[in-house]
């Protein structure tokens, strides 16, 4: 057998001392091909699983990560020696969020425990295609499309049916065809894809749309942010040790052995030889895209899966974050305002505004450039020269002075053959209900075998939270058939 690559793991994970023969360790990754239990993929959802299994006993399972790191799209980027930004998910619902009680173990100092932030106001600038503010010319729209994007909601509630937003404000007076397009456009970012709600386009403040709902179900606060999510996936990792954690493996097939109820998994591993492990419980928690892709091809599959997983659309989102130079930031805004760009060819960015927190905890400030759909996927095709223009571009037009960027992030999710996108959008399924969508898409295709991740779970599709509580359920359910066996 070829050899398999088990790269560093974070030195706050498992001290390198426990495995100071590291080549007898990669050698030895596949000489044992059989395993009680496989997970495949190391993010949230696969090392959430892992780490109940490790903390309740289990020994004999192993994590198969395609990637030379763990945590999925929970990833960090140091902008500078101090400032920590998200390249994927970036915030926390909730004081009674699991997640919550795992990022306060793993002491990440730059979380924000504070209600207001997300109902703090702030002003909303709308530019059109050459940057004049056209914020009043919105409002004269904007309690209509309010009015309607509550009326979708209600009618979410009451029916369950699985609609796209487009799908449904085509029926109401918010439609395309009676809104101006650069106004329907400007409102159904602000209000739909950012989620900022309020009764004055001018003086608008995020998730008050639905604050009651969040605390209902989370808590008084309604949402923490914090600039480490990827501190959760470490501390979860603490208990699951180096040795059960191998990279640079690509799974691409997964049979099932006739008679004995085995799976059979070929994969490549670093050197792009191809494996053999086999397992008795097996948890897939790769993206919706390797499904729909067939990167992952299971024998089992069945039509009628194929069909729900083609309802997930993937989500394509950037939160480009930008740091000028310390002698320029006096050129920026004081607070932050929320910039709405012009939606046309030239420009790659939807939106600018300061990051609140970083300006709190740091005292810098830093631009967060964000942009969606095909734009995200453009800027995800770009290299970091060109990224860095369009980002200098952008500054001199919104801003007016020429800027000296000093660092940025550059997230590429939708470049990553795996991952392809960000998260999943709940899907558009006519003639199904959100609770039957959801229940056929959890009914499990063989016995012992479990899919996992943000996807899996109806009332937190896109979330973290959502991924990780999908990992510790079937990490459970293992547990207990194990249980009953003994």
């Amino acid at each position: 057998m070829g050899n398999c690559q088990n790269s560093e793991l974070r030195e706050s994970i498992v001290s390198t001392d426990e495995f100071s023969d590291m080549d007898h360790h990669r050698k030895s990754c596949f000489k044992k091909s059989f395993q009680r239990i496989i997970i495949i993929g190391g993010g949230i959802a696969g090392i959430a699983c892992a780490s109940v299994l490790a903390r309740n006993g289990i020994q004999n399972f192993r994590v198969l990560e395609y990637s030379n790191r763990i945590g999925g799209r929970l990833q960090s980027f140091q902008l500078t020696p101090e400032i920590s930004v998200n390249l994927g998910a970036n915030w926390i619902m909730g004081e009674r969020n699991p997640l919550l009680k795992i990022l306060e173990e793993s002491k990440n100092s730059d979380t924000l425990l504070d209600p207001e932030y997300f109902s703090q106001e702030r002003n909303v600038i709308v530019l059109d295609d050459d940057y004049k503010n056209i914020t009043e010319k919105m409002e004269i729209y904007h309690k209509q499309f309010l009015n309607d994007w509550h009326e979708m909601s209600e009618y979410f509630g009451k029916t369950g049916e699985l609609i796209s937003i487009e799908d449904f404000m085509k029926r109401t007076e918010s439609s395309p065809d009676k809104i101006p397009k650069d106004i329907y456009e400007a409102l159904h970012y602000i209000d739909g894809y950012s989620q900022i709600c309020a009764n004055e386009p001018s003086n608008c403040s995020i998730g008050d749309a639905d604050e009651k709902q969040m605390e209902d179900r989370f808590g008084e606060t309604p949402i923490v942010t914090t600039s480490n999510t990827s501190a959760c996936v470490d501390e979860l990792a603490k208990s699951v040790g180096r040795e059960n954690i191998i990279f640079n493996c690509d799974v691409f097939h997964v049979s099932k052995h006739d008679g004995d109820n085995k799976f059979n998994l070929s994969l490549r591993n670093s050197e792009r030889s191809v494996e053999q492990m086999s397992c008795d419980y097996l948890v897939s928690a790769v993206p919706i895209s390797q499904y729909q892709s067939k990167r992952l091809m299971i024998d089992f599959m069945t039509p009628e899966k194929d069909e729900l997983f083609s309802a997930l659309s993937l989500v394509h989102f950037v939160n480009c974050f930008v740091l000028v130079e310390k002698d320029q930031e006096h050129l920026l805004p004081d607070k932050n305002d929320f910039f709405y760009l012009p939606n046309n060819e030239e420009n790659l960015f939807r939106s600018i505004e300061i990051d609140a927190m970083i300006l709190r905890l740091h005292g810098r400030k830093a631009l967060a450039f964000r942009t969606t759909a095909e734009k995200a996927v453009k800027f995800n095709s770009l290299s970091r020269e060109e990224i860095e223009r369009n980002i200098e571009k952008t500054i001199k037009r919104v801003f007016e002075f020429d800027a000296t960027i000093e660092n940025f992030s550059n997230p590429t999710w939708a470049a990553q053959e795996n991952f392809q996108g960000c998260y999943t959008n709940v899907a558009n399924c006519p003639g199904r209900t959100f609770d039957e969508f959801y229940s056929l898409l959890n009914k499990p295709l063989a016995d012992n075998f479990y899919m996992i991740g943000e996807a899996f779970d109806g009332s937190n599709a896109g979330y973290a939270h959502g991924a990780y509580l999908t990992g510790v359920n079937s990490a459970e359910n293992i547990l207990k058939l194990l249980k009953e066996k003994q």
